[in-house]
């Protein structure tokens, strides 16, 4: 399964050089090159996400419209195992963990740049957003890869002020999990098992 797995998330779409494995979710509608044993994994970028009001439905709108642009039934009639993978947690120091923006009574400049990345005080705001989401993508008859619990106790792997770029614009990254760590470990396994139990209800399906 790893080296299918490893061989597959390479996989071109046509004319585009990028990876399959993260394709952004409404840029990409479906590709006829796709075959059995490729993965898709979709998700959706956190700057989405919002603890403004309105903020749930606007993001429920945004993954919705992009899921029907998308075409997911040619996507399954190739074969590819078709996935969503969570929104993983922020943890800036925010009650909410998420990112401070204009008009939400906090100062940016003074708690996040100041700050550094802190465990989350409140993570219902992040967790009622991927119940919902995840409801919403389920409906679509795609499956979903858990990810937000795990990641939402990993505060301490960001890459906070630990890049030079970051250091250089003096800010804090509470975002981005790019390095080797417990996460992604967690991450790289719940799509090992997605993909074998893929392959356990498909046989003739992947080769």
């Amino acid at each position: 399964v790893a080296e299918r797995l490893g061989a597959h998330l390479l996989a071109p779409l046509a004319g585009d050089r990028r990876p399959v494995a993260e394709a952004e979710l409404g840029e990409d509608r479906g590709d006829a090159r796709l075959s059995s044993g490729d993965v898709v994994v979709l998700n959706e970028g956190v700057y989405v996400r919002s603890d403004a009001d309105g903020g749930l439905q606007r993001e429920l709108d945004h993954v919705g419209k992009a899921l029907r642009d998308t075409n997911l039934a040619a996507l399954r009639a190739s074969g590819a195992l078709i996935l969503w993978r969570e929104t993983l947690a922020q943890h800036f120091p925010t009650a909410s963990g998420l990112y401070a923006k204009p008009g939400l009574g906090i100062d940016p400049a003074r708690s996040l740049i100041q700050g550094a990345c802190r465990p989350l005080r409140d993570a219902s705001v992040a967790a009622r957003a991927n119940s919902a989401v995840t409801s919403l993508v389920r409906s679509f008859n795609v499956s979903v890869l858990r990810a937000f619990s795990a990641s939402a106790e990993r505060w301490d792997e960001h890459i906070d002020r630990h890049t030079e770029y970051a250091r250089t614009k003096n800010s804090t990254d509470c975002t981005h999990f790019c390095e080797p760590s417990s996460l992604m470990a967690t991450l790289n396994g719940e799509l090992l098992a997605a993909v074998r139990r893929f392959d356990r209800r498909n046989p003739k399906k992947r080769s």
